[in-house]
């Protein structure tokens, strides 16, 4: 005599309430980074001073564009919203590349892996410094992907001489800039006492663990 078969309800990620609390903290967190990536971008452009911060509550983010705020609803910046994605993945790459995940427990002797603080006290002035700028809502250089830069001028080599010597001349002036930017955001790093960047850096990129 055979048993008559199992009939398995469908898999369920969980109760519905779950569900859409986890999405509501997915969108909060997604738009506190698109948050900071604007500042930064404000910032860079001379729109938002250093030291302070617009209103995350004000601000708007639409399929656009993202409006950064006062507290009182007074408009800082309208800035693209590709614009801001370009900058949040700077800031993460740039976040992942200050603490990657190298094999320093095993090189020291230590039993325990290391937190990401301590990673990065591993690596160069340069990488803390504008890790500390990018958390502490500083003006930091960016001067974006070089391998763009440089496939820019390849192919106006391809299209000509001139325009890619130009741009060639162009890019060199660019990263002098840069360099000396980045020399002036260690310096004053170093002044104030080498300081680690905010705690909450660390948890906004799941670089904790």
């Amino acid at each position: 005599m055979t048993s008559p078969p199992l009939h398995r309800s469908p898999r369920s990620n969980g109760p519905p309430a779950r569900r859409t609390e986890r999405r509501r903290i997915d969108r909060e967190q997604g738009r506190q980074l698109l948050f900071a990536a604007a500042q930064d971008i404000a910032r860079q452009q001379g729109l938002l001073d250093e030291g302070t911060t617009a209103s995350l509550e004000q601000s708007v983010l639409s399929r656009t564009s993202f409006a950064l705020k006062t507290e009182e609803g007074t408009l800082i910046a309208r800035l693209p919203l590709p614009e801001v994605r370009r900058m949040l993945r700077f800031r993460h790459r740039q976040a992942r590349l200050a603490v990657s995940r190298f094999d320093s427990s095993a090189n020291l002797g230590l039993a325990a892996p290391m937190d990401p603080r301590q990673r990065l006290r591993l690596r160069s002035d340069e990488d803390r410094a504008l890790v500390w700028a990018i958390s502490q809502g500083r003006r930091f250089p960016c001067i974006g992907p070089w391998w763009r830069h440089l496939l820019i001028a390849a192919a106006l080599l391809l299209l000509g001489v001139l325009p890619g010597v130009v741009y060639l001349v162009w890019l060199a002036s660019r990263y002098r800039k840069h360099r000396q930017a980045l020399n002036e955001l260690v310096i004053r790093w170093r002044s104030l006492g080498k300081q680690d960047p905010d705690p909450s850096f660390f948890r906004l990129y799941s670089l904790e663990g």
